[in-house]
């Protein structure tokens, strides 16, 4: 806000200084047959003077105030001539149209245009071809709250071609403009519904698009605003970018902004010999409000109030290329301070993926080979494991956690992280709930998954194993599984769980069936807890709670208590 503040009153000073030297100039010019002194000052203040007087109004300094305006952010002064260049046979007049801008943040923008204009009959003609280039990014925070450092402010320059047409006369104008943005015009982080981008897990998506479109409008002047060639505009615009689409999430496919239409209403006048005045508010269903407020000093007069004076009026068009922005906020880790770090597991990836969201790896063993830091999350995806199951691992022992705190979870999970800044949030509901990735076990006589020390397994079915899930009699801390099917339509299970040694494992909304030996087993001395519906013989270990529950899970319209959040604070 300062900044805005600081630039907004140096602006203004500069304006006031401009218009007290040329006044002074233009009333040393006007008085007596006496010419002005010598030296060089007085020379350029009676060139300026004859300038600002009768002369054509080439040059021009602008105000532009809107602490958000629309598809930008802030104000911004401008610098900017309509030079006359070259009259054709047919009598039209052709301009040079250059505006360059600095906005309060820094950043600069700018609109280079050819503009062609004719008498026809009472009135003029107008067209103009436009290059606008935007670099103005500095309008967006960069590292100012958790997540937020590692995309900084994912603003990006752009440039865009854009043709203008007017019909001017004595009672009103009729103006329209095209906005086509050219090169690359879209960047994205992660999706709508798809919180995932390379490794990370995003609380907010990240979007910055350039928009594409049209405006029309329609300007009568106001009898009681003639003193002051008053005129009010009404007119509508429509944008959007549809050239890319989101890959994936809930709007998979669907253009990245998809267009919308909006209405707005703009007042003009010339309220002193040099001053112009404009105020606009825009309402659309995508940026909401918008507007701004201008005021501009154009050398030699403005002089709007009839046809011949509007010769020398630059085109009325929008100056900033509309953009539509999001910054990308990576979830953190509030027990590491630094971003959740996911490794992608997809068995329909192409080989040699990265474990990214953009390119998982095809088999759990390449995961294994990437998750190596505590806390690391393993996102199995369901791809085609109903009928090609995961293997989960290279020994007999199955899948094993390579570090302590670390997260093994299915596509569908409600499982819950806690983030900086975000709260608790669910991250892997994606597809539908009731499809679990599926996991054999190496061999018959192996295990599918073998817990660690502050692990967590969540929404994954286990088949074909000799024993679903196993603590080993090393483990001395926690561990936790939840939303888990063992056996259940698969082959093979012998025994659904193992807890043995002296840790804690905390079991909730199991569902095992289909076990040929015992649902729970083990040597374990830990103050154990298994709750679900368990089909089959439990010899459970000394100080281990069995809750039987109803089996919900083929209960149509009911969801599955999913409740379970993490990070738990637990021991090495």
């Amino acid at each position: 806000m300062m900044r805005k503040t600081n630039l907004f009153l140096v602006a203004m000073a500069v304006l006031g200084l401009q218009c007290t030297v040329i006044g002074r100039a233009s009333a040393q010019v006007g008085q007596g047959p006496l010419p002005p002194s010598g030296g060089v000052i007085n020379g350029v203040l009676g060139s300026v003077g004859v300038l600002d007087g009768t002369n054509p109004g080439w040059l021009y300094y602008g105000l532009n105030a809107a602490d958000r305006g629309l598809g930008y952010n802030g104000s911004y002064m401008t610098l900017g001539g309509f030079f006359p260049a070259v009259e054709d046979d047919v009598g039209g007049l052709w301009y040079a149209d250059l505006r360059g801008h600095l906005s309060v943040y820094g950043g600069f923008f700018s609109n280079a245009g050819l503009v062609r204009k004719q008498f026809l009959g009472g009135s003029i003609l107008g067209v103009g071809v436009y290059w606008d280039y935007d670099g103005d990014q500095n309008q967006y925070p960069t590292g100012g709250a958790p997540g937020t450092s590692q995309y900084g402010q994912f603003g990006h320059s752009y440039n865009q071609v854009g043709v203008s047409g007017e019909w001017l006369t004595d009672f009103g104008n009729l103006r329209s403009n095209g906005y086509i943005p050219v090169g690359t015009t879209a960047y994205t982080v992660g999706a709508p519904g798809f919180p995932f981008a390379a490794n990370y897990l995003l609380n907010q998506y990240g979007l910055d698009a350039a928009l594409g479109g049209a405006d029309l409008e329609i300007g009568v002047y106001m009898p009681g605003l003639s003193d002051w060639a008053g005129m009010i505009s009404v007119g509508g615009y429509a944008l959007g970018n549809a050239r890319y689409q989101w890959w994936q999430g809930t709007q998979a496919g669907d253009a990245v902004v998809p267009w919308f239409g909006g209405v707005y209403t703009r007042l003009d006048m010339t309220f002193l010999q040099n001053w112009d005045f404009s105020l606009q508010a825009n309402n659309d269903s995508y940026f909401d409000w918008t507007g701004f407020a201008r005021l501009t000093y154009r050398m030699g007069g403005s002089r709007r109030r009839n046809v011949p004076d509007q010769m020398e009026q630059p085109m009325m068009r929008n100056e900033h290329i509309v953009r539509s922005h999001q910054t990308p906020v990576v979830a953190i880790n509030p027990m590491t301070n630094t971003p959740w770090h996911v490794v992608h597991v997809n068995n329909t990836a192409a080989l040699g993926g990265t474990g990214t969201a953009e390119s998982p790896v095809q088999a759990l063993e390449y995961a294994r080979q990437r998750a190596v830091t505590p806390y690391d999350i393993i996102f199995v995806h369901a791809g085609n494991s109903a009928t090609t199951p995961y293997i989960a691992g290279t020994t007999a022992a199955g899948w094993e956690f390579q570090a302590a705190n670390q997260i093994l979870v299915g596509q569908g999970s409600g499982l819950q992280l806690n983030t900086v800044g975000g709260g608790y949030r669910s991250f892997f509901t994606l597809g539908s709930p009731q499809v679990y990735p599926i996991i054999n076990a190496n061999t018959i006589t192996g295990t599918g998954i073998t817990l660690r020390n502050g692990a967590i397994v969540d929404h994954l079915q286990i088949t074909n194993a000799s024993t679903g899930i196993a603590t080993p009699a090393t483990m001395a801390g926690t561990a936790y599984g939840n939303d888990l099917l063992i056996g259940r339509g698969g082959d093979g299970v012998t025994t659904g769980v193992v807890l043995d040694g002296p840790g804690t494992t905390l079991l909730y909304n199991l569902n095992v069936t289909q076990v040929s030996a015992n649902t729970v087993a083990g040597a374990g001395t830990g103050s154990n807890i298994v709750q679900g519906f368990l089909q089959g013989v439990a010899a459970a270990p000394v100080g281990t709670q069995i809750n039987q529950t109803a089996d919900t899970l083929d209960v149509p319209g009911v969801a599955r208590n999913s409740a379970l959040t993490q990070p738990y604070q637990n021991g090495p």
